[in-house]
């Protein structure tokens, strides 16, 4: 049986790949990467370019799937 690997999509990096205290952004949101573990990444929202009636959902703590695709922030 073959394993397949994933790879994200080309300028990205997988979530779980980033340091601790790394900051990175998708398309909407800007976080701060906490740490992984097996259920997934611990992430602190910073920004959310959403609807100002959707931002408090999405600022603060939350876990994203280890596969997550980001872009490192500088």
């Amino acid at each position: 049986m073959e394993i397949v690997t994933s790879k994200p999509p080309r300028g990205m990096i997988f979530l779980e790949k980033l340091k601790k205290g790394e900051m990175f952004e998708t398309s909407n949101l800007k976080g701060v990467k906490i740490k992984t573990g097996p259920m997934g990444t611990n992430v602190i929202i910073i920004s959310a370019n959403l609807p100002e009636d959707d931002q408090p959902y999405y600022l603060g703590k939350h876990l994203f799937a280890n596969k997550t695709a980001v872009k490192r922030s500088k």
